[in-house]
């Protein structure tokens, strides 16, 4: 045989070779870039309703935060050319069930003489009536799966916190969003949304993994599926071209079952490769191991002024205070975990637009307050308002907001009700709304400009973290007081000892004689009459002049007990393990025959009469402004 012949042989069979590999691959696989992929970045949402929708069904409740990894997703729906691919090669039976319903009019359709076809004109329009596990069929078969519920929702809101995934005016879902229509479009007709995605509003309602469930309680909090070991029905998502603006809501849902609809279509998602890049806006970040965390900045709002970053929406649900505090502790947002709830200061800083009760202004109320009643009864604050005291760039309602600052340790804590920017003390046992802090993360040289660098208050000292003493001065971290380390050891009269205080020039002067409260902060290893254990004495209970038993009934904790003792029987070791019950840096001042001190804390509807502490022997008494006890002075 010549060369020739040879040669042309060779290339017959090598076409030959090809045309019938071809016939043996898989749609997919031959097509190969026929199924486009637009990268989802990782990040944090709230899923669910939105404070602003007044109609919130409870199936899209309670509102929750929800991490997700980063994946991939086919930017439109699947397409009746594409799911003919499928159905030609592997029929209608997706396992015992069938792939495709064709009892409809349909551009799908199946022939005893013909097999199946597709009607001209409909390729690329999306395919309807595909059973939930028809769409798990076809996604397996391209080398992905169905979304999870909470995928859907993050990829389709994009960033935003709004009632439909453009806004919060319908107005916006004009070019967007397919729906109210009599006959469906080609994918991809409409805008995409900010992540690149198309017809997540309208267009055909789209199945996703998670089984039904009639609410969002016990729900992950990280972006996997919520299934059950038996599931007759699955969610869908999104709303079809028929669809009225209701279901274009971006926290809509439906329960599906599993069959096919006349609107019901799919699209797919997979998970990231090692060579896919992550692509947000002006970020890009090459991945690499599938799980690089992309911030979402509109979750986060940072104040320059204070310099502490806030959760912009804070979850939509009353918290107790034990459980604000366990929430923002455990708080993932930004790819950040040290979140906190925000001591009455920080949370103080927030308030814009009533002078009294911004940071600076006449309301008595700071962190120190956890154990001196400074207001009793708060701040009133402004006259309220449909808008919030806060800035423009939070969301929320305007209502109570928890701090960490204990009003009366443990039994209330300070909060800000933001529609009057009021300062309350709210018992544990009520409950309020949570909005968490961070600080912010340090800007690097360059990243502000000189302005706005100027605006920043310096940084304040850090606070010791345990009672220490110098100097002769004791700084107690937990209330932010400082005492007198050493009193005066000669008793004194009540007069008398207020004066003393007044005039102290220890450290450039500024001291007072404390009130009972303060005075119980400084008990130690005596559970009952420290601050906040079952003694009901407190500086309230000689506030504002009114009556002793009438105050102190006003209180979570009432009683200020009538004879004004409290003298546990279990602290009656002469003085505890360190003399007095008091810190043990203050051990050289505890005397036991004069270990009783006055407070300023008067009783009116008992003339003459005060509370005073006797740290030997554990003891809240009262006694009389005409009698002598130590004093030790606070600032």
């Amino acid at each position: 045989m010549n060369n020739e012949r040879k040669t042309g042989l060779i290339f017959i069979i090598t076409i030959a070779f090809v045309l019938t590999l071809a016939s043996c691959l898989s749609w997919p696989e031959y097509f190969g870039d026929s199924i486009e992929w637009a990268v989802i970045p990782a990040g944090t949402f709230q899923m669910g309703c939105v404070p602003q929708d007044t109609n919130c069904d409870s199936e899209e409740q309670p509102r929750h935060m929800v991490s997700v990894s980063a994946f991939k997703m086919m930017p439109t729906e699947v397409t009746n050319a594409q799911f003919f691919e499928y159905i030609k090669k592997y029929g209608d039976q997706c396992g015992d069930e069938d792939c495709i319903e064709d009892w409809y009019s349909a551009h799908l359709s199946e022939s005893l003489v013909s097999g199946w076809s597709l009607d001209e004109g409909y390729e690329e329009h999306p395919v309807f009536r595909v059973t939930w596990y028809g769409a798990k069929a076809f996604c397996k078969w391209i080398g992905g799966r169905l979304p999870s519920e909470a995928e859907w929702e993050y990829a389709a809101r994009a960033g935003t916190n709004s009632l439909y995934i453009c806004g919060d005016d319908e107005s916006c879902l004009n070019g967007i969003a397919s729906f109210n229509r009599s006959s469906s479009e080609p994918v991809g007709s409409a805008s995409p949304n900010g992540f690149g995605l198309y017809d997540m509003s309208g267009s055909a309602t789209e199945w996703v993994e998670d089984c039904w469930h009639s609410n969002y309680s016990g729900a992950p909090t990280t972006g996997e599926s919520w299934d059950e070991e038996t599931c007759n029905s699955r969610v869908r998502r999104g709303g079809g071209y028929k669809d009225s603006k209701y279901f274009m809501i971006a926290s809509a849902r439906i329960s599906g079952g599993t069959s096919g609809s006349a609107e019901g279509g799919f699209r797919c998602v997979k998970d990231l490769e090692s060579d896919d890049e992550i692509v947000d806006g002006d970020i890009n970040i090459s991945d690499t191991d599938g799980d690089e965390e992309i911030i979402v900045e509109d979750l986060v709002w940072t104040d320059t002024v204070s310099n502490l970053s806030w959760q912009k929406t804070p979850e939509d649900k009353w918290w107790y205070y034990t459980d604000a505090m366990d929430y923002c502790d455990q708080l993932e947002l930004n790819g950040n975990t040290d979140w906190r709830l925000p001591s009455i200061r920080e949370l103080r800083s927030m308030v814009r637009g009533c002078p009294a009760s911004e940071t600076g202004g006449e309301c008595p109320v700071t962190s120190s307050c956890a154990v001196n009643s400074c207001d009793s009864r708060g701040c009133d604050g402004c006259e309220k308002q449909d808008a919030c005291f806060w800035p423009e760039e939070l969301e929320g309602e305007c209502s109570y907001y928890w701090s960490a600052t204990y009003k009366y340790k443990p039994t209330s804590s300070w909060a800000i009700k933001f529609d009057e920017a009021s300062f309350h003390g709210l018992a544990d046992s009520t409950k309020a709304y949570a909005r968490c802090v961070r600080d912010a993360d340090p800007v690097l040289d360059g990243d502000l400009d000189d302005e706005l660098q100027l605006e920043q208050e310096p940084e304040e000292e850090l606070e010791p973290e345990v009672f220490s003493c110098s100097n002769g001065i004791c700084t107690d971290p937990l209330t932010e007081f400082e005492w007198q380390q050493n009193s005066e050891s000669e008793k004194m009269g009540y007069e008398i000892g207020k004066t003393y205080c007044e005039e102290l020039e220890l450290d450039g002067g500024g001291w007072r004689l404390p009130n009972i409260s303060e005075l119980r902060s400084l008990v130690r290893n005596c559970d009952d009459i420290e601050l906040g254990g079952s003694c009901g004495v407190w500086d309230i209970c000689s506030a504002c002049n009114l009556d002793f038993m009438d105050v102190c009934l006003d209180l979570i904790n009432p009683g200020c007990l009538a004879t004004g003792f409290c003298s546990p029987s279990e602290c009656t070791d002469d003085g505890g393990p360190d003399g007095c019950y008091w810190p043990k840096e203050m051990s050289s001042d505890c005397a036991e025959s004069q270990s009783t001190y006055f407070s300023s804390s008067l009783i009116p509807s008992i003339e003459n009469n005060l509370f005073v502490l006797n740290y030997f022997k554990g003891k809240v008494s009262t006694g009389t402004v005409h009698g002598y006890a130590r004093i030790k002075c606070i600032r």
